[in-house]
C-alpha cells in the first residue's frame, strides 16, 4: 500500500511507440520513464538560490519580461536571461529550484513549486533574485518516504525500451498517459494514486498552457483533480481548502473575476467573487484531447489536441468558441478545425493559434464570436504564442530548440525577426 502513495509526478514531454501491431502478446515500447529519486529534504531546501549561467537543456517553460525571458529547465529550476536587447538575449543566471514543474510571474515575483513548496521569489533585481518566503508543505502535510526513510524529492526521467503484456497495466498506462511512473522497488504507480498536486505539467509561459494564475493576490495552481488556492502579501503565503475539480485538469487562465479550468474532458468556469473559494458557474463538456483556455470579456477559446505521444488522446484538432457571457449558461457555439493546435495570444483583434510543427495560424476576431483565418505560416514552428508585455506589436513563438521574437506588420500580417534565442 505505502509503494503507491510514494510518488511525486512531474511532467515529462514523452514519446510513444508500439513497435508491434498485435494486440495481444508481448510488445516493445518506447516511452519516457520516470524514476523516484530519494534524499534529504532540509538539505534540498537549503541550497543557494542563485547560481552561475548554464546551458538550457530541457526546457518547459516560457516567461517573457520587458528586460529579461525566464525559462524554465525541468526539475531542476529556471534560467534568466536579460533581453534588454532582443537581437542578443544573454544568459545571466540560473535560480537552482529543484524538482520545479512550474512557475508563473506576477510583477516583482516569481512563484514557483519546489516538490512539495511554494516559493515567493523577489525579481525586482532579475539578475539577482531573493526568496522573500518559502511555504513548506504548501501541496501536502505528508512527506512521502522510502523503506529506508528517505524523503522522495521527486523524478529522474529517461527515454526506456521494455516489453509489456500488449494489454498490461504498464502498456494502458503509457499508452493513456506518455509515461510510467516507478517507485524505489521499479513498480508502477498509477497516475490516478499520486498525489493531485504533483500530477501535471510544467507551464509553458505566461501565455494560455499554464498551471499557475494569479489574481489579486490569490494564486491558483490546479493540480490533477484539485485546485489549491493560496493567498500572498507582505507576510508571506497562506492557504485555503483546496476545491475538487476534474479529473485530468491541465490548465488554469483567469480573466474579468472568473477562472477557467481546461481539463482533457471539458471547460470549467468558476465565479471568483469570493477569491479564496472559488464556485462552479458552468462546463462546457467537449471530446477527450489536451485543452488550453484563453478568454477575454464575453468569449473564450479553446484549443483541442490530440497528439498521442504527449499523452494528449481522442481524435479533436479544434478551435472552439464558447461563448460565456452568462457565466451560469456558457455554451461553444463554433468549432473551426485546425491540424496540431497548442498555445494561444489575442493581439489587436488577431488571435495568434500555435501548431507545433504545423506552423502558425491567424484569425481576424475583431468579431470575437467570429474567427476568420486569414493566414497559415507553416514555415514556423510555434508551440505557445505571447504577446510583448510592452510592446503589442511583437509576438514571440517557442518551439523545442529555442524562441524566436517576431515584429508583426499589421498591413499584411507578414512578421520580421527582431530577435531568437537557440538553446542548442
Amino acid at each position: 500500500m505505502g509503494a503507491f502513495r510514494l510518488l511525486l509526478v512531474f511532467l515529462a514531454v514523452s514519446t510513444l511507440h508500439f513497435s508491434c501491431s498485435k494486440v495481444t502478446g508481448r510488445i516493445s515500447i518506447t516511452y519516457t520513464k520516470a524514476n523516484a529519486v530519494y534524499g534529504n529534504l532540509d538539505s534540498l531546501r537549503s541550497i543557494d538560490l542563485v547560481q552561475a549561467s548554464r546551458p538550457v537543456n530541457k526546457a518547459v517553460g516560457h516567461f517573457i519580461g520587458k528586460d529579461y525571458i525566464f525559462i524554465g529547465e525541468r526539475s531542476e529550476g529556471v534560467h534568466v536571461f536579460d533581453n534588454s536587447d532582443m537581437r542578443n538575449p544573454k544568459n545571466v543566471a540560473f535560480l537552482n529550484i529543484p524538482f520545479c514543474k512550474e512557475f508563473y510571474v506576477d510583477g516583482d515575483y516569481l512563484y514557483a513549486e519546489s516538490g512539495y513548496d511554494l516559493l515567493k521569489i523577489n525579481i525586482k533585481d532579475f539578475r539577482n533574485p531573493t526568496i522573500d518566503f518559502r511555504m513548506k508543505n504548501a501541496f501536502t502535510k505528508h512527506v512521502y518516504k522510502n523503506s529506508r526513510g528517505r524523503a522522495l524529492l521527486g523524478f529522474n526521467y529517461s527515454t526506456a525500451t521494455d516489453k509489456f503484456d500488449a494489454n498490461s497495466p504498464e502498456a494502458l498506462e503509457i499508452q493513456n498517459q506518455g509515461q510510467l511512473h516507478v517507485d524505489y522497488n521499479g513498480k508502477m504507480i498509477p497516475l490516478s494514486t499520486v498525489p493531485s498536486m504533483f500530477a501535471g505539467n510544467n507551464g509553458k509561459s505566461k501565455g494560455t498552457v499554464n498551471r499557475i494564475a494569479l489574481y489579486y493576490n490569490h494564486i491558483y495552481v490546479v493540480g490533477n483533480d484539485k485546485l489549491h488556492i493560496f493567498q500572498t502579501n507582505e507576510s508571506g503565503i497562506s492557504k485555503s481548502n483546496p476545491i475538487k475539480v476534474d479529473e485530468g485538469s491541465e490548465t488554469v487562465y483567469v480573466d474579468r473575476n472568473r477562472l477557467y479550468v481546461g481539463s482533457e474532458s471539458m471547460v470549467r468556469i468558476y465565479s471568483l467573487n469570493n477569491r479564496s473559494n472559488p464556485r462552479l458557474s458552468s462546463k462546457v463538456e467537449h471530446a477527450t484531447s489536451c485543452d488550453p483556455v484563453l478568454a477575454e470579456g464575453n468569449i473564450a477559446y479553446s484549443t483541442l489536441r490530440s497528439v498521442t505521444n504527449e499523452g494528449c488522446t481522442g481524435t479533436e484538432n479544434v478551435l472552439m468558441v464558447l461563448d460565456v457571457e452568462q457565466a451560469n449558461r456558457a455554451k461553444m457555439i463554433r468549432s473551426l478545425d485546425l491540424r496540431s493546435p497548442y498555445g494561444m495570444a489575442l493581439i489587436n483583434n488577431h488571435l495568434f493559434v500555435g501548431e507545433g510543427l504545423n506552423g502558425l495560424t491567424i484569425f481576424d476576431v475583431g468579431t470575437r464570436e467570429k474567427p476568420k483565418e486569414v493566414e497559415q505560416r507553416e514555415d514556423l514552428v510555434a508551440y505557445d504564442v505571447m504577446a510583448h508585455p510592452t510592446d503589442p506589436n511583437i509576438i514571440i513563438m517557442t518551439h523545442s530548440n529555442g524562441l524566436n521574437e517576431y515584429y508583426i506588420n499589421w498591413g499584411d500580417r507578414s512578421l520580421v525577426e527582431v530577435g531568437s534565442l537557440q538553446y542548442r
